[in-house]
């Protein structure tokens, strides 16, 4: 299975999204990869970069998606993963959209062999729908958006789920909750894996911490179980 994370823009959060879904995968034991591409602010990469998980080394690669040459060492990644029954976490960048419109193909063909899965992160705003309308005309594969509690409560998402793109695809969404600050702070300043926050936190921030990511990877094991073709 091969898991894109996009949203096209920036601020969406798609580099959590990316580390909850790798970390959700490790906890299967499908022994995953992931691949940063986002070069200018490699979050994930350093989240995970010389990190073990339960004796077993994880291994993130850093690509350039803006280029040929990264692209086709994406794709040969992909293939060599999927072909050792492992999975693969691909998180995008904000500017690699018009590379993905240009190489969708590729996806496309990939997708004809491997279960390539899109998990769309949105905003509370309309652009975020515009943006995966485009994509989706593009790239013709299993998706299901996420809408990031970072926004508001999940019924101030109104705007996906009474749009005419939802509706026309049946695309499905799930929620994933707000992350406290003491979360956030560890992820993003101290570069925790996700899997580690519960030795970096306090006894009040675990508890806190822990429901959250339960319901995290219960959002994203729904997400990978409905995604749908578009």
């Amino acid at each position: 299975m091969i898991v894109i994370i996009g949203g096209a823009k920036g601020g969406v959060g798609k580099s959590l999204v990316s580390a909850i879904t790798y970390d959700y995968l490790l906890s299967q034991g499908s022994n995953p990869v992931l691949i940063e591409t986002d070069n200018s602010n490699p979050d994930v990469f350093k989240m995970y970069h010389n990190k073990d998980y339960n004796g077993y080394k994880v291994e993130p690669y850093a690509k350039d998606m803006d280029t040929d040459k990264g692209w086709a060492a994406i794709l040969n990644i992909m293939s060599d993963t999927a072909a050792a029954n492992r999975d693969v976490v691909l998180n995008t960048a904000a500017r690699n959209s018009s590379k993905i419109a240009e190489n969708g193909e590729s996806i496309n063909i990939i997708s004809e062999s491997i279960d390539v899965i899109t998990l769309w992160v949105i905003n509370d705003n309309r652009d975020s729908i515009i943006l995966l309308k485009d994509y989706i005309s593009i790239v013709k594969q299993r998706i299901c958006v996420i809408k990031n509690g970072y926004f508001g409560e999940e019924s101030d998402f109104g705007l996906f789920e009474e749009s005419q793109l939802r509706k026309d695809k049946v695309i499905p969404s799930v929620y994933i909750p707000k992350y406290t600050d003491a979360m956030r702070e560890a992820i993003y300043n101290q570069r925790k894996a996700i899997f580690e926050l519960d030795q970096s936190l306090s006894f009040g921030d675990r508890i806190l911490a822990g429901a959250r990511l339960r319901k995290s990877r219960e959002a994203i094991k729904t997400a990978l179980d409905t995604a749908v073709k578009v």
